[in-house]
């Protein structure tokens, strides 16, 4: 998150980028992501990043976890007859 901050032209150096681990949920660590720019460019930096951050993760092989549920059917459970 870092890196793609420190390489967007339009993310201000000062004050620095930060990252920070907020949450260790049961399938995720949820970090908040924050950088400073100038006003009009708020919207190019976020969807910018955004995408970048994404891109950088999955060429790092890192996966986003989703919800999973796992249904097992029994088919010799008389009370589905």
């Amino acid at each position: 998150m870092l890196s793609e901050a420190d390489k967007h032209i339009l993310v201000l150096k000062d004050p620095p980028p930060e990252a920070r681990l907020i949450l260790q949920g049961q399938s995720s660590l949820d970090f908040t992501f924050r950088c400073w720019c100038e006003s009009k460019d708020f919207w190019t930096v976020k969807f910018d990043l955004i995408e970048s951050t994404k891109n950088a993760l999955d060429k790092a092989g890192i996966s986003i976890p989703y919800p999973q549920v796992d249904v097992h059917m029994d088919s010799k459970n008389d009370s589905m007859k």
